[in-house]
């Protein structure tokens, strides 16, 4: 899980169980919204991991 801005966070799909369950868990309410975002940026500095 990564933080993209201060209100949302992204996630690899690979994750994306993983990350349900947990937000699910807090009873915290989610839009659920699939991206397609090039390698280069998703593996760049610009995320940070939570």
């Amino acid at each position: 899980m990564y933080k993209f801005s201060e209100r949302i966070i992204i996630s690899p799909v690979e994750e994306y169980e993983e990350v349900k369950e947990y937000l699910n868990s807090w009873n915290i309410k989610y839009l659920e919204i699939p991206i397609l975002m090039p390698s280069r940026i998703a593996e760049s500095e610009v995320f940070i991991k939570v």
